[in-house]
Parts: structure tokens; C-alpha cells; sequence
């Protein structure tokens, strides 16, 4: 089941949203400043559909950028404690995003614009960020165990005390990154570019800690 993009007013109630009185779990939302709310949900209640293909997830309208506003309407979606696992959110707009002990466990990131989000705790298991822009963002304390990071950005962002244990960094740009007490064991740095990065405490994949 594919679903496609509605505008409509939503009401969260437990990680839940109800729409029309339906109630879709697994909801994924994109919040406009002043536009409302778009939705893309799973499978409804009571339908024994396999979960729906999110790609091209939370795109930006065009149509959502208020005139004279420095940064798209869709800044700052609230995610806190969202339950997302294995959605496919290749290209996903999620800049600003809260994220915080968000669900993403083998969830597809790839391309998608995740800039200064806060993803603190957030479980990132397995999950794919090949190519994601994750500059400025907090990914403190963060689970990215097996996480694919293939040539992400991640320049700027705070990963202190993240586990990335066994997290594919190839080609990774984590220029100026705070990765300070971060778990790397087992990590791929192949040509990742750590110029600038704070890795004081940290695991290094060959399982030495840095002073």
C-alpha cells in the first residue's frame, strides 16, 4: 500500500494521529509553520496491509515557504519519542527536526537533510544515512551500532558519548564533530575526513581509548 501526501489538521494522542476518525500508527509528520500539518502514516487500524513505502518522505513543498522567512516552513518538526522503525525516508527533509529517543532502527535516511536536528538517545541501529547531511546536528548519546554513514556530513555535529560501534564511516565528513567519549569500535573510518574533531575519551575502532 502506497499512501500519498494530505494537508490536514491532525491531533497526536500517544505517538498516535488521528485523522477523520481513523487513527494511523507509525506516523511520520512533516509540522509547516503556519500551514498545518502533512501526514504519511503506515497501515490504518483494523487493515492487515504490509507497512507503505515512505519514499521521497517529507519532501519541502515549495508552495510552504513564507515570504520573507529565512529557513522553510518545515523547520523544526517535533518527533520526540517517535516510533519510525524501517520507514524509508530517502530524501527526507527534517532540518531542525527533534528527534530525541526517536525509534529510527533500521530506518533509510539516505539524502535526507537532517541539519542541526536533535536526535539526543535516538536508536539508529542499522539504520542507512548514506549521504545524509547531518552537519550542526546532536546526535548525543546516540545508538548508531551498524549504522551506514557512507559519505554523510556530519561536520560540526555533536556525537559525544554516541555508540557507533561497528558504524560504516566511509568517507564520512566529520570536520570540527564532537565525537568525545564515543564508542568507534569496530568502526570503518576508511578516507573519513576527523580534521578538527574532538575524539577525547573515545573508543577508536581498534578498541584503544583515547586519553
Amino acid at each position: 500500500m502506497r499512501l500519498r501526501w494530505v494537508l490536514l489538521p491532525l491531533v497526536l494522542v500517544s505517538g498516535c494521529a488521528k485523522v477523520a476518525g481513523s487513527t494511523i500508527n507509525d506516523v511520520v509528520i512533516w509540522i509547516g509553520v503556519k500551514s498545518g500539518i502533512h501526514a504519511l502514516g503506515g497501515k490504518l487500524n483494523g487493515e492487515n496491509s504490509e507497512r507503505a513505502e515512505w519514499t521521497g518522505a517529507i519532501p519541502k513543498p515549495p508552495t510552504m515557504k513564507p515570504s520573507g522567512s529565512g529557513e522553510d516552513s518545515g523547520s523544526g518538526a517535533d518527533l520526540r519519542d517517535a516510533d519510525l522503525r524501517d520507514a524509508n525516508l530517502t530524501n527526507a527533509y527534517l532540518f531542525m527536526a527533534n528527534l530525541t529517543n526517536a525509534n529510527l532502527t533500521g530506518v533509510d535516511l539516505t539524502s535526507a537533510n537532517l541539519q542541526r536536528a536533535t536526535m539526543t538517545n535516538a536508536n539508529l541501529t542499522g539504520a542507512n544515512l548514506l549521504d545524509a547531511n547531518l552537519g550542526g546536528a546532536n546526535l548525543g548519546g546516540a545508538d548508531l551500532t551498524n549504522a551506514d554513514l557512507t559519505g554523510a556530513n556530519l561536520g560540526g555535529a555533536n556525537l559525544g558519548g554516541a555508540d557507533l560501534t561497528n558504524a560504516d564511516l566511509t568517507y564520512a565528513k566529520l570536520i570540527g564533530a564532537n565525537l568525545s567519549g564515543a564508542n568507534l569500535t569496530g568502526a570503518n573510518l576508511f578516507d573519513a575526513d576527523l580534521r578538527y574533531a574532538d575524539l577525547t575519551g573515545a573508543t577508536m575502532p581498534d578498541g584503544t581509548k583515547r586519553p
